[in-house]
């Protein structure tokens, strides 16, 4: 059975844009879910969840 692993938004984002700095990643990947309208829905899950 896969395990699922969780990340904070700054290292998925760098997972996307490694070459970024973890702010600058996170900008650019939530710009990117912002223009994508079936992921906009994604930015309002709380991040405590």
């Amino acid at each position: 059975m896969q395990q699922l692993q969780s990340f904070n938004r700054s290292v998925l984002a760098q997972s996307y844009f490694p070459d970024l700095q973890p702010m600058s990643a996170w900008k650019k990947f939530k710009g990117w879910l912002e223009d994508t309208p079936r992921l906009r829905p994604l930015l309002q899950i709380s991040r405590r969840t």
